[in-house]
């Protein structure tokens, strides 16, 4: 993994992974990560919407990504996580386990074929010896819920 603090104009980015894909998100877009609150669950809400949570005092929207990736929801494990997002409205991302903080150069994402799984949600992939990361756009994320 590389180091996201190098002078390379890499920008720090939290990898995690949901339904076996990895995924990375610009760090400063993450207020914080918590363990996966109590979720009431809306029965006629879009799809990708988990629940809400009352996180801090806040009534928050807890999104999952996996069905638009084509992934079924998984079972939570406790490694589960909840991605609190730095964003005007309280929104937050499941994630089934944090990786880790991630570089990522700009130069270094390559697009995504429009037919790919989440093609429409993601900024592009990054590339490495692990088989790559899809990194998420978060406008394109918050404008598919």
């Amino acid at each position: 993994m590389a180091d996201p603090t190098q002078g390379d104009g890499a920008v720090p980015h939290l990898a995690f992974e949901l339904g076996g894909v990895r995924l990375a998100l610009p760090l400063a877009r993450v207020r914080t990560v918590v363990r996966p609150p109590v979720l009431t669950e809306l029965p006629l809400g879009p799809p990708a919407v988990a629940g809400l949570a009352n996180l801090h005092g806040a009534v928050t929207v807890v999104i999952d990504l996996g069905p638009a990736l084509g992934r079924e929801r998984q079972a939570a494990t406790g490694a589960r996580r909840v991605l609190v997002l730095d964003h005007e409205a309280p929104v937050a991302l499941l994630a089934d386990r944090v990786l880790g903080m991630r570089g990522i150069a700009p130069g270094t994402v390559t697009p995504v074929a429009e037919g790919d799984e989440g093609a429409g949600l993601l900024a592009g992939l990054a590339g490495g010896e692990d088989g790559g990361t899809r990194v998420l756009d978060l406008a394109r994320v918050l404008g598919h819920v």
